[in-house]
């Protein structure tokens, strides 16, 4: 986690002006990685996170990983409009990231 964090401050500092939007997936530790610089000094850059629930062969494994209730443990001290966790892309397309909207 630490490393995602420092690298996201590595590239806030080269773009000083910009905001950002994370995406990650449900596979490892991307959420609460994200989370974690949501609630830190930079998380006035931060427009939106999405995380991508992934799903294939390793049902049983990934089941845990997709669950409400671990993306409502790890974004607990992120204001809810600010992240959103989707299935298929499809889910993002009507979504106006630029007002700040992270879901529909």
């Amino acid at each position: 986690m630490n490393f995602k964090r420092n690298q996201f401050r590595n590239y806030a500092n080269q773009f000083p002006d910009r905001k950002f939007v994370l995406v990650g997936d449900s596979g490892q530790h991307d959420a609460e990685a994200y989370a974690s610089i949501m609630t830190s000094d930079l998380s006035e850059r931060i427009q939106c996170i999405f995380i991508r629930k992934v799903h294939g062969d390793w049902v049983r494994r990934e089941k845990p990983k997709n669950t409400n209730k671990r993306f409502q443990i790890a974004f607990a001290k992120v204001p809810k409009n600010k992240w959103y966790a989707f299935d298929k892309p499809e889910e993002l397309y009507e979504i106006d990231i630029k007002s700040g909207k992270c879901r529909k």
